[in-house]
């Protein structure tokens, strides 16, 4: 429950900032707006982190995050993205896992270079006409 999250940031919080007031770093988080969106969902038992992983994306590195909170809009994104994109997302993944791990065997000891972190993949699931694909960036 969303109580729940708020009593962990509280903790965690607190436990990397002992000197800090308990009860005004409680105020802060209780403060904090939560939306509770209608986002699309799997319709099998194995794709939920890959739907997860795609929301988020598209949330915060696709600017849908700071659209909805310049202008929000519904809370009703279930049209955001299809399971079809989520299979393009699955394949994305496994390619980039396998590729860094040719690349892990290839220079053992060596920390992977930035860009296999920088690869996304922002650019599918958002139709046409959802207000998140005014976003410029999409």
């Amino acid at each position: 429950s969303i109580q729940h999250v708020r009593e962990f940031l509280v903790a965690r919080y607190l436990l990397e900032n002992p000197k800090e007031e308990p009860t005004l770093v409680e105020e802060r988080i209780s403060a904090v707006p939560v939306w509770n969106l209608e986002v699309p969902q799997q319709d099998n038992g194995f794709d939920c982190g890959v739907f997860m992983l795609h929301f988020i994306e598209l949330w915060f590195l696709g600017g849908f995050m700071q659209k909805f909170i310049s202008a929000p809009m519904s809370l009703d994104h279930r049209s955001l993205f299809t399971a079809d994109d989520i299979v393009s997302k699955r394949q994305f993944l496994i390619d980039l896992i396998l590729e860094l791990d040719v690349w892990l065997h290839q220079n053992p000891g060596k920390a992977p270079p930035s860009a296999f972190f920088a690869k996304q993949q922002v650019s599918g699931g958002i139709p046409s006409g959802h207000p998140a694909r005014d976003i410029g960036s999409l």
